[in-house]
């Protein structure tokens, strides 16, 4: 990298941390908050999700995948034999569901897709393999599903230190698999910065540095590609400007002594994220809370205060933008909130 390159990232960086002057907004007004019911944190990254078209919430209860509609009423559809590891919603009417499990000596992987309106399910991968000690090459690895940039649904297989992506196919939404593969996209981390890269692995390009040493959660882009977040950091990809939100919060809750932001995502109607911020004191103690953050005000909202909620965690964009799906004490909720 070129001298002056550096220079202007790094004033950059330090630009958007110590010259900027955001607001902690005091009015965020939530027109309806809506308990579904109990829910549990299954699984842990992200728990619960909208469907496409945004009239369904999904998430867990004993071993049980949900569906909620927007009044808040749920039914079970689906009951997990084994630990749900991801889910994605692949249509309005189907989800992609990875569960894992132990076997005497072994290990058992399932991808299936749950079609909501029979209740039946498809097998996409069903694995069992025994642990072999001296050739751990010979073991799969699957991972996913995951949502690419462009907002489809794919998984990955990985088997001798070589990665292939499918994509899981639909009875209700028409696509073209193939196409899929050659021109959607992942953001992977290399070892000197953040990559774009073909979901065939066709090609990739670096679109930013890599700041964090060790990323704790994947990076999420915005789907017209002009921001990316990850781990509390916030960049601007045209032109590498960047602002640490952790460093926008002054103080942390009574008891804590470190802070992080995790499951960051983009509003999909207005210039805003929404986060989780933890809190923990190193041991057990812990608190959360959701916020979002204004990209052109730099306004920061406490969801938990507007809503009266507490420790509110997960959080999701409806595709409005103007409902926000969380959990908080155990239930899940839906808070509507003023259009903007």
């Amino acid at each position: 990298m070129k001298g002056n390159q550096l220079v202007s990232i790094i004033g950059a960086v330090l630009a958007a941390i110590f010259l900027a002057a955001p607001l902690f907004a005091a009015d965020f007004e939530i027109t309806k908050v809506i308990e579904i019911g109990p829910a549990d944190r299954v699984p842990f990254i992200q728990p619960i999700k909208w469907s496409p078209d945004g009239t369904k919430l999904s998430y867990f209860k004993d071993s049980w995948l949900m569906i909620s509609d927007t009044l808040g009423y749920s039914l079970p559809v689906y009951e997990a034999t084994m630990f749900p590891q991801r889910y994605e919603w692949l249509s309005d009417n189907e989800i992609v569901l990875l569960q894992l499990g132990r076997l005497k000596g072994g290990k058992a992987t399932k991808l299936s897709i749950i079609d909501l309106k029979t209740g039946q399910e498809e097998i996409v991968i069903d694995k069992k393999e025994k642990f072999k000690e001296a050739d751990e090459n010979d073991s799969t690895f699957f991972d996913g599903p995951r949502v690419s940039i462009e907002g489809n649904i794919y998984y990955n297989m990985e088997k001798r230190k070589r990665t292939k992506s499918g994509i899981p196919k639909s009875k209700y939404a028409s696509k073209n698999d193939a196409e899929i593969l050659t021109t959607n996209h992942y953001l992977s981390w290399g070892s000197d910065g953040l990559y774009k890269v073909k979901l065939d692995r066709s090609d990739s390009v670096r679109i930013g540095p890599k700041l964090h040493p060790d990323p704790l959660f994947p990076p999420d882009q915005r789907r017209d590609g002009a921001y990316v977040m990850y781990s509390g950091t916030l960049m601007h990809v045209p032109d590498s400007v960047i602002t640490i939100i952790d460093t926008i919060f002054k103080s942390r809750p009574v008891n804590t002594v470190v802070c992080g932001i995790i499951f960051g995502s983009f509003n999909s109607t207005i210039p805003e994220v929404l986060f989780q911020r933890s809190c923990d004191d190193g041991e057990q103690y812990s608190v959360n809370g959701v916020w979002t953050y204004n990209l052109r005000s730099g306004e920061l909202m406490s969801l938990d205060s507007a809503a009266k909620l507490t420790e509110c965690n997960s959080p999701c964009y409806a595709p409005d933008g103007i409902t926000i799906g969380c959990l908080s004490d155990g239930k899940a909720y839906l808070i509507k909130r003023r259009a903007l």
